[in-house]
């Protein structure tokens, strides 16, 4: 018997259920020799689970070109839409399967990314209808990741207390985001020791593997620490 479901499962995105921060870094690369620079083999971890202002002035500065950031993220959103438009989906192992079981359940879910709107909703529109009952964009809230605004936008719009949800991430901003919203929180980190642990967060290696017991499981365990809180 499976034990009580969280409220709601809140998923990020990029890097969280999809493989596209190997698709953002051909992307961000190849530009940024076209402004005429090379990136370092490090630059990823300095822009994992940022905005994409924060990655646009980084290159800028990096590779030492005039252009302006605004201009450089307008074109990398350009660029990355079209090759999620066009590209298979890169699934996450495990992630797909996790996904499809929460729908299949019925727990209210929602996709929350850093990323803007009109980017998130090239992927939406390609899967099942009703796949995601809300989908909060980076650029919707007045502070993005890792502040709370995403996650208690998500909650809100969902009618759930965060302290009752499930957030699923990849990286140290979004974790951070989830848990000041008061969600407990399940990391499998892009980038191998990116995420420190912290009260009401779970790391793991993997999503494979991972079902609703296990959720609830987590709901449950995490339950106790969000309840002293208030």
């Amino acid at each position: 018997m499976v034990d009580r479901l969280p409220a709601a499962v809140l998923f990020d995105f990029d890097g969280t259920l999809v493989d596209s921060e190997t698709l953002w870094e051909e992307v961000e690369r190849a530009y940024a020799r076209e402004l005429g620079g090379e990136l370092p083999d490090d630059y990823h971890e300095q822009t994992i689970g940022g905005t994409i202002e924060r990655t646009s002035a980084y290159i800028v500065a990096t590779v030492g070109s005039d252009a302006d950031p605004r201009d450089v993220a307008a074109e990398l959103w350009r660029r990355m839409k079209e090759a999620v438009r066009t590209q298979p989906i890169r699934w996450l192992p495990g992630a797909r399967e996790l996904l499809e079981a929460v729908v299949a359940a019925g727990i209210p879910r929602a996709l929350v990314s850093s990323g803007h709107r009109h980017y998130l909703d090239v992927t939406v529109d390609r899967l099942p209808s009703g796949t995601f009952d809300v989908v909060v964009g980076g650029d919707e809230v007045q502070h993005n990741k890792p502040h709370p605004d995403p996650y208690l936008r998500a909650c809100a719009l969902l009618g759930v207390d965060p302290r009752q949800a499930l957030v699923l991430e990849d990286s140290a901003s979004g974790a951070a985001s989830g848990n000041a919203a008061g969600c407990a929180v399940v990391v499998v980190p892009s980038l191998p020791g990116s995420v420190p642990e912290a009260p009401r967060r779970v790391l793991r290696e993997t999503w494979v593997g991972l079902g609703l017991a296990d959720l609830a499981g987590l709901a449950r365990d995490r339950q106790p620490e969000l309840s002293q809180e208030g």
